[in-house]
């Protein structure tokens, strides 16, 4: 289990965001995927413990940072 936070935005404002252990980043993913459903206006962050981004889904599709 791993840390992560995870931001919701809409052309760069940020609506919500939540934070918690998830088993690790496929999880955190499935989570935020689950969270918006099929909405591709809406962007996904998420990112570690640090404050480092992991991974953004933006467009329906996720981009390794």
């Amino acid at each position: 289990m791993a840390f992560y936070k995870i931001k919701f935005s809409v052309d760069g404002i940020v609506f919500n965001e939540y934070e918690g252990y998830m088993k690790g980043i496929k999880g955190a993913k499935t989570s935020a995927s689950g969270a918006v459903q099929s909405n591709e206006n809406i962007t996904i962050e998420i990112f570690d413990v640090a404050g480092r981004l992991l991974v953004k889904k933006e467009k329906g599709k996720w981009i390794d940072e």
